[in-house]
């Protein structure tokens, strides 16, 4: 006799009212999880995976309705609980660990206080015992110096750290089940696997049971015992973690794994998905997926699939056609990027020589704190060189504080106050010093792209006035009609549909925002453009999109990229060349090949050592 699942989802919806009609966010959702299991929730961003966790926990939006279907936990049927009787299961049994800590922490208290709080909420403890108890679940999650951390607030732990001590304080009531909503989104890869590491090591000596969503897929071998994919509110394939990598089922699952930036596909175009997870405002007569799929059939629009077994036995997918299609295209058949426009590099386009940034004191009063103290002004780089060659991809790698960005704000003359550079930065062999403010030239040749589209572009201005301000502050010599035209062209080489003249930010999906940041950034037509983290908020497919397009830009244009990513990935598909950084120091640099496949420095080999990795046939 089979064991009976410690939580079982059935047949779960939940609808949230539109103005003018209704979101149908997650549509009969089904699936168990069993004591001591870890089952994988992935997909694509708006498919439904946070609202299922939300569901869950009964922390649904305040217009959401009811949620129809059951939810059984255990014995107890969630859905029908009164509030004041969820309490005592929402922390204590299933606790969830939230995607971004730093807005879900209380900015007012400190660290230890919030996990104290959790732990007397659950458990019968004194506030020393509740202490201590809290000091010891911040170590076992991985937070150096425990004690001391115990009395910091939010704002003064990095994001590794605040991410840390979330899962400290989801874990210190002891749950049955951790729902983890993309719990390393924000981390470096090595805070990544420390954290995985972490869930991995709970899970073996405790038992845990986690329901662990994310968008990575490289994050589910060595954690995940089974995958389930949801597409458009409802879930369309589950198996083993195995079989789901090794022999997908359902055209969408084939299309994210096509979709995978790898190193030996760096000349091959990529295949992302076309077009967009749809808006449920209203149920699909057929398959949902069916706009985008290139095994879409005539029935497949009019009517939508039932659930059935997978061909093995493993798992099911929701699909009229899984079992008779066509193997999955070989990764060498993409179609390959033309080399026939690419430039070839020809010396350093840009080069910093001997970089260095101190923490200045701010005010007198710290001015006088450093005199008592004694103390020379922290150094954040004591001395930094690097050459960006010309129609290539230079990355700058490194654990988050390394000193990454730092390094590449300071070449660009774009520090904050209480930062002094020295140094200098040459282009194109002209001079620069490095805490001087750049001539109209240098920011006309060095553009950037920032890693949040959302919050680097002004909500109040269209997509022609974002593209215009840089045109008009860049290119005073340009006239109306010749603005207008640059950006009509503009959003044509980026992808951008041509009404989106017109249009806000907040009504373009995330990789279109980055393609408007990537045409804002070309208005002027630079030499080199900065990324920094330029995909880390898009889906795979998305990424896909916008990693084609950046490299269709750099073999069409002779664009030189410095880019900085936690994404190793990424790394492999785009650099010609790596730049490790530890410390604020570079300690290793060479061709991509080589410092992939063969670090020298041991940083870098442990660096790389903590890179999820996944093998698609």
């Amino acid at each position: 006799m089979s064991e009976k699942p410690l939580l079982s989802v059935k047949d779960l919806s939940v609808d949230l009212p539109l103005e003018g009609g209704t979101l149908h966010a997650v549509r009969h959702v089904s699936f168990d999880l069993k004591r001591g299991e870890t089952l994988a929730l992935v997909g694509e961003s708006g498919c439904g995976k946070s609202m299922v966790a939300s569901a869950l926990m009964r922390l649904l939006p305040e217009d959401a309705r009811t949620p129809t279907g059951r939810i059984d936990f255990d014995g107890t049927e969630l859905l029908s609980l009164m509030e004041s009787e969820m309490r005592a299961f929402r922390g204590a049994r299933i606790a969830l660990i939230f995607q971004e800590p730093a807005t879900s922490f209380n900015p007012v208290m400190t660290v230890g206080a919030q996990i104290v709080e959790m732990i007397r909420a659950h458990r019968k403890m004194t506030s020393g015992e509740a202490r201590a108890t809290a000091v010891e679940w911040l170590r076992r999650a991985g937070v150096p110096e425990p004690e001391r951390r115990f009395d910091a607030f939010p704002h003064e732990l990095s994001g590794g750290l605040k991410q840390r001590a979330m899962i400290a304080m989801a874990l210190s009531a002891e749950p049955d089940i951790v729902i983890a909503d993309e719990p390393t989104t924000a981390l470096d890869v090595t805070l990544q696997a420390q954290v995985l590491d972490e869930l991995k090591r709970l899970k073996r000596e405790r038992g845990l049971t986690l329901l662990l969503i994310t968008h990575d897929l490289a994050l589910l071998p060595g954690i995940a015992d089974r995958v389930a994919l949801m597409y458009a509110g409802e879930i369309v394939e589950t198996a083993p973690t195995e079989d789901f990598f090794r022999a997908p089922e359902h055209p969408y699952a084939r299309a994210l794994l096509e979709a995978l930036p790898r190193g030996e596909s760096r000349e091959k175009r990529l295949h992302p998905i076309e077009g967009t997870v749809p808006l449920l405002t209203r149920t699909p007569e057929g398959c949902a997926f069916a706009p985008r799929c290139p095994y879409a059939e005539g029935r497949c629009r009019s009517e939508a699939p039932r659930e059935k077994e997978r061909g093995d036995g493993q798992g099911t997918v929701r699909c009229r056609r899984a079992g008779v299609l066509s193997a999955p295209k070989s990764r060498n058949d993409g179609e390959a990027l033309s080399e026939s426009s690419e430039r070839e590099a020809d010396g350093a386009l840009l080069e910093i020589r001997h970089l260095s940034v101190k923490v200045e004191p701010k005010s007198l009063r710290d001015k006088a704190a450093e005199l008592l103290r004694k103390a020379k002004p922290r150094v954040i780089l004591p001395d930094l060189s690097l050459e960006i060659p010309r129609a290539r991809t230079l990355a700058l790698v490194g654990e988050s504080g390394s000193g990454k960005t730092t390094a590449a704000l300071a070449a660009l003359g774009l520090l904050g106050s209480g930062l002094h550079a020295e140094g200098s930065v040459l282009l194109k062999g002209e001079s620069f010093r490095a805490g001087a403010q750049r001539p109209l030239r240098f920011r006309r040749a060095v553009q950037v792209v920032f890693q949040d589209p959302f919050s680097s572009l002004d909500p109040r201005m269209t997509v022609e006035e974002l593209i215009g301000e840089a045109l008009i502050a860049l290119c005073p010599e340009l006239n109306g009609e010749e603005r207008s035209a640059r950006i009509g062209r503009l959003l044509d080489e980026t992808g951008l549909p041509a009404g989106s003249r017109t249009r806000y930010p907040h009504e373009f999906s995330g990789g279109q925002r980055q393609r408007i940041a990537i045409a804002r950034a070309l208005a002027a037509e630079p030499e080199i453009i900065l990324l920094d983290e330029p995909t880390s908020a898009l889906d795979v497919s998305v990424q896909a999109q916008i990693l084609n397009l950046l490299l269709r830009l750099q073999k069409e244009r002779g664009l030189s990229y410095l880019l900085i990513t936690h994404n190793f990935g990424v790394v492999e598909y785009l650099a010609h060349r790596i730049a490790v950084m530890a410390g604020g120091r570079i300690v290793e640099e060479g061709p991509a090949v080589q410092v992939m496949n063969s670090p020298r420095d041991p940083y870098t080999q442990r660096l790389l050592a903590s890179v999820p990795r996944i093998r698609v046939p």
